[in-house]
């Protein structure tokens, strides 16, 4: 459409019909560069979405293995006291005095031990009592 055609009323005609070919040029390249920046801010929008929603995810697995190892935890030094641990150790044969002792700090110093200990088997207990002197 040239200015000679211009239909007066449609108002939304007028600047393609007065524009130079040089300025319809520069309207093209800009629309080209507004609709990359668009589709990449969409892709940066999409992607940081994606990686709230994995954070968010992590969270809430880290979570459930704090309450997991908690429970745990807690689950094994309710049902494991010193008295169990003391009972294993007096029947531990030739057990050096010094090692008895450390054993019974440990066991009341962290309570996650008792259960550990009560679990291991006769060689790792001995293990175990060995490494408390090093």
């Amino acid at each position: 459409m040239d200015a000679k055609n211009l239909d007066l009323e449609d108002h939304a005609s007028w600047p393609e019909a007065i524009e130079s070919p040089k300025e319809k040029k520069n309207k093209g390249t800009n629309s080209i560069i507004e609709h990359v920046m668009e589709e990449l801010a969409k892709s940066i929008a999409a992607k940081t979405e994606a990686s709230l929603v994995q954070s968010e995810s992590m969270g809430k697995y880290i979570d459930t293995r704090e309450k997991i190892i908690n429970g745990k935890s807690s689950n094994i030094t309710s049902s494991c006291n010193v008295e169990d641990c003391q009972n294993i150790l007096d029947g531990i044969p030739n057990l050096d005095d010094r090692k008895y002792i450390k054993a019974l700090r440990e066991f009341v110093a962290n309570p996650e031990w008792r259960g550990i200990f009560m679990r291991m088997n006769d060689q790792r207990r001995r293990a175990y009592l060995d490494s408390l002197l090093e």
